[in-house]
């Protein structure tokens, strides 16, 4: 890459095709206001209403950790608390930061994707279609805009932007690329402690680039900056050592009870006879997958519509199994090019940062917020690492199924907004939600 000053580099890595940039915000807006009096009303009585209420007693002078009970990491509740604070204790301040939020991830994702499928426009317009209709803008709790946890999208956001300037570094060899990585993995940590495994990454691309002692040094100072900030904030708030520890000897507790270890079996992350059964069932389903499609796909409102949040949940051991393949197709190569470089280590970081349900990506649970990233990896290896004779085939195949099942998903929550909920609202000076029709 010629010219590579700090300027030509960053808009090298943040060009937007102009067409695919109107296109893409117009299906997010549809989205958005389509659903839009939904996202909350599905999770407010639920575990979401987290979401409004700590940012809301925050800014009434309680504290985190001391005052309110809280497993996960300060900085999303902090930015929330800031958010309301600015423009004011509304569900719309939180919609429309997931708005935003969600776009800066497509955006990210849309990047990924040109690294290596640059001559795959239609390809690319059909994953990021079902994305937005399967995740982003899903009628359920683990939406984008109003999810379970706003930590979880603020942190996929960080991470995804972490991961281009690592690509990006990989690419161009430009040390700054490398430090900018590192400060936004540790934005993404600070909002979500599942990414920390990236930090093995990081390290292992800074070894094998050979980095002298003050990119080292310079790295992992980056690193302890936003902990920095998010702590100094807590100690602000009034929060003393003994209350963080105090809080981790609850949340240790927690992670103990039969309903947490439920939860993770039932994930596949916890070793049992339950999570073997599972992962047979996943693997069965992968092998079958043409029946399992077809039954899906002439049974829309009967089973897709109750059963959409398991469709894909036997795509992480699907994607562990490609990586294999990948690793050994590299094994057998003599010569390694920097897209099989970049490729690996985006694939490598699509499954660490989906440990906690590689083997289960349930939509209903944390695989909504995994499933892109390895949506992406499946794509790219197909296209570029399987049979490339036949590539303009392959890429018909998948722009087809992906733009299928993102109509299946789309008529689905067409449906659920339906089916759940009548048309009277309850109208707030903070917002409004639909009550549940009575049985």
């Amino acid at each position: 890459m010629k010219n590579n000053t700090i300027i030509n580099v960053i808009k090298k890595i943040l060009y937007f095709d102009i067409k695919a940039y109107y296109m893409f915000i117009v299906l997010a807006l549809i989205n958005f206001l389509l659903f839009y009096n939904y996202y909350g009303n599905y999770s407010v009585f639920s575990d979401s209403s987290r979401e409004v209420y700590i940012p809301m007693v925050m800014n009434k002078g309680f504290s985190l950790y001391k005052d309110i009970f809280n497993v996960y990491a300060p900085l999303g509740y902090q930015m929330n608390a800031s958010l309301f604070s600015v423009f004011g204790e509304k569900l719309d301040t939180l919609y429309i930061m997931g708005f935003i939020n969600s776009t800066f991830i497509l955006w990210g994702l849309y990047i990924i994707l040109k690294l290596f499928l640059k001559k795959s426009s239609v390809v690319i317009f059909s994953i990021l279609f079902l994305i937005i209709n399967s995740c982003i803008y899903t009628i359920s709790q683990t939406n984008y805009i109003f999810p379970y946890s706003y930590s979880i999208v603020y942190a996929l956001n960080s991470y995804i932007w972490a991961l281009i300037s690592l690509l990006y570094f990989i690419k161009i060899d430009k040390k700054y690329l490398l430090i900018l990585s590192f400060l936004l993995y540790s934005l993404s940590v600070c909002f979500k402690y599942e990414f920390f495994p990236f930090i093995f990454i990081l390290i292992g691309v800074m070894i094998y680039k050979k980095s002298d002692p003050k990119m080292i040094a310079l790295s992992f100072a980056s690193v302890m900056l936003f902990p920095l900030i998010s702590f100094l904030l807590l100690y602000k708030s009034g929060v003393k050592l003994y209350n963080l520890t105090e809080a981790f000897s609850y949340i240790c507790l927690l992670a103990k009870a039969k309903s947490v270890n439920i939860l993770y079996t039932n994930l596949g992350f916890i070793p049992s006879i339950s999570s073997l059964k599972l992962l047979l069932i996943n693997f069965m389903k992968f092998l079958f997958f043409p029946i399992y499609f077809i039954t899906h796909l002439f049974s829309i409102k009967e089973k897709f519509v109750e059963s959409n949040a398991f469709f894909f949940n036997w795509i992480g051991l699907f994607s562990v199994i490609l990586f294999i393949l990948f690793c050994i197709k590299l094994r057998n190569k003599n010569y390694f090019n920097i897209s099989d470089k970049m490729f690996f280590i985006l694939f490598l970081s699509a499954i660490v940062c989906s440990y906690k349900c590689i083997f289960n990506i349930s939509f209903n649970s944390y695989g909504t917020y995994f499933f892109p990233l390895l949506l992406i990896c499946i794509s790219i290896y197909l296209i570029n690492y399987s049979v490339k004779r036949k590539k303009i085939r392959i890429n018909f195949i998948i722009a087809v199924f992906m733009i299928v099942i993102s109509s299946l998903y789309c008529i689905s929550n067409m449906e659920r907004s339906n089916i759940v909920y009548s048309q009277e609202k309850i109208k707030t000076e903070k917002g409004c939600w639909l009550l549940k029709k009575s049985k």
